[in-house]
């Protein structure tokens, strides 16, 4: 009886990113995953996994002011937080956000790839927003906004706890950043990859690209997913409803 699952299946090729799990390996766009931890931001490997290159100096600033510009969540997903909090998972939480806030991108409908860059960017830019914002407001405390003079991971930490992150645990969780990126065929992936393949395939039942996200989202979700946050975190959230 064969293995159950994508074992030793080609799913597709690609040049972004590879894994040899039993060596213990990860590259990305062939650097091994031990030099940018060391040595590249989150932002820059945002701009590496989407670019198949690393940015010069005036892409990383270009993309920095982008996603600090795109940070802040649109009202309607704001009045919709008490509610998420008060009867959702995390994982819930985010795939309902997600879902929602395409009704709000600027770049609606807009297929060039040019647009579906700056979706993929408004994505990375809001979800730390939406994850600090409902901690927050299911543990009783005020919402913090986004500082626009922090990193991709410092200005999360100030989020969820309000007050200056120490570099080093900014620091720790940008690297924490960078190593989960990316780990080429997983499930939320491959979810991903099939919803996207559909919406090119049928372009006249086309859907928001924020559906592969959302879908990728709910490949994690769930008790059998050992590593998700959801399954990590449950004494937090106990009184939630399943999802």
């Amino acid at each position: 009886m064969s293995d159950k699952g994508l074992r030793e299946v080609i799913a597709a090729q690609t040049n972004i990113s590879d894994i040899d799990g039993a060596a213990g390996r990860l590259w990305y766009v062939g650097y091994e995953i031990e030099d940018l931890a060391r040595n590249a931001s989150f932002e820059e490997v945002i701009y590496l996994l989407h670019n198949l290159e690393l940015p010069t100096r005036a892409e990383l600033e270009k993309l920095n002011r982008f996603l600090v510009r795109e940070r802040e969540l649109h009202p309607f997903l704001a009045r919709m937080m008490p509610t998420l909090a008060q009867n959702t998972s995390p994982m819930s939480m985010l795939r309902t956000s997600v879902s929602a806030s395409s009704a709000f991108d600027p770049d609606g409908w807009d297929e060039s790839p040019e647009a579906e860059y700056r979706k993929a960017m408004r994505l990375i830019a809001e979800t730390p927003t939406l994850i600090a914002t409902f901690d927050r407001v299911r543990t009783g405390r005020e919402v913090i906004p986004p500082d626009p003079g922090l990193s991709h991971a410092a200005n999360f930490l100030w989020m969820l706890h309000g007050q200056e992150p120490d570099p080093d645990d900014a620091d720790v969780l940008d690297t924490t950043f960078v190593l989960y990126a990316d780990h080429t065929m997983n499930a939320s992936t491959f979810t991903a990859r099939i919803i996207a393949k559909r919406h090119r395939r049928w372009p006249r039942r086309s859907t928001s690209r924020r559906t592969p996200r959302r879908t990728s989202g709910t490949a994690l979700h769930g008790r059998r997913r050992s590593s998700d946050s959801d399954t990590r975190c449950t004494p937090r959230w106990t009184h939630a409803r399943p999802c």
